[in-house]
């Protein structure tokens, strides 16, 4: 057979525990290791001890928001590449304005289709082929 894949590590940082949880269950099925934080504060703890292949990331937290963690993550030269996709109830065209504008990859609007999901999280990793669970 052919060699192994790697598997991704995606980071779900949503402060909803239905959104967060299903994430996580949905990409996880799709063959993505999945870690998940509620909150800025959590993802900080994550970041110092694991590196993801991609975040998503909620706007409407406490403690900080979306569009300021994207920020602070754009600073660290670690995580400058790492794809970062926005996952939010913010629809307007100036909240997807400045999901781009403050170093966001991708704004995906909640509710939203749950193959869209992994289709973008496959296009900014760059996998043509589906993921096989190893």
């Amino acid at each position: 057979m052919g060699q192994r894949q790697k598997k991704y590590t995606l980071l779900v940082v949503d402060d909803d525990n239905i959104y967060r949880d299903m994430m996580c269950r949905v990409l996880s099925r799709h063959g993505f290791h999945t870690l998940s934080a509620p909150n800025g504060l959590k993802l900080a703890g994550y970041l110092r001890i694991n590196k993801p292949d991609l975040i998503l990331l909620d706007i409407s937290m406490s403690w900080i928001d979306g569009y300021e963690l994207c920020r602070l993550i754009r600073k660290m030269p670690d995580f400058i590449k790492v794809p970062i996709i926005f996952v939010s109830a913010l629809t307007s065209p100036e909240n997807i304005r400045r999901g781009y504008e403050c170093g966001g990859d991708d704004y995906l609007c909640k509710p939203f289709n749950i193959d869209t999901l992994v289709a973008r999280v496959k296009h900014h990793l760059g996998i043509a082929e589906e993921i096989v669970n190893a």
